[in-house]
């Protein structure tokens, strides 16, 4: 049995202003992103994406009021739907916004059962291809080496 988390994310399709769904299904190997729109006015939850975002991984600490557009996620998987329905929506061209940044802890605490410590996400990048800057504000010093080997390793830009 597979496990779903889903999003809601605001874009434009056929012209009209519309919510897109996606929902992950992670199974033991296999992680689909199957997406579905709803007209605006169907789905009162949404999440808005301005020029870019920034996506804020923690399970403690909120997102810093800096101005920037933050994506809060908890968990590896949520991190992991939110790209997912993002780069899905930017590829059939239904979104031009872009992911600015990942903002990252390395501890999950009560999140680490969906998906393990933040670290797997950097990983979980890695199977895929995917490259984005990545700027870590754990207090793990031992988890930030970790994390930076594997940012290192695959010639990722750190934001400092």
């Amino acid at each position: 049995m597979g496990m779903r988390y889903g999003m809601i994310i605001e874009g434009k399709c056929k012209g009209r202003l519309c919510y897109f769904t996606s929902t992950i299904t992670k199974t033991q190997n296999y992680i689909n992103y199957p997406i579905v729109c709803y007209p605006v006015g169907k789905n009162p939850y949404r999440i808005i994406i301005k020029k870019t975002a920034v996506l804020w991984i923690d399970d403690i600490r909120p997102a810093p009021k800096d101005g920037k557009d933050y994506i809060r996620c908890f968990s590896v998987w949520d991190a992991m739907d939110r790209i997912g329905a993002i780069e899905s929506l930017r590829h059939l061209g239904h979104l031009n916004e872009e992911i600015e940044y990942l903002d990252m802890d390395h501890d999950a605490g009560d999140y680490a059962d969906e998906g393990g410590d933040y670290i797997n996400l950097l990983t979980w990048l890695e199977e895929c291809g995917m490259n984005y800057p990545i700027k870590i504000h754990s207090m793990n010093s031992v988890g930030v080496e970790n994390m930076r080997r594997i940012i290192q390793h695959n010639g990722w830009k750190e934001i400092y």
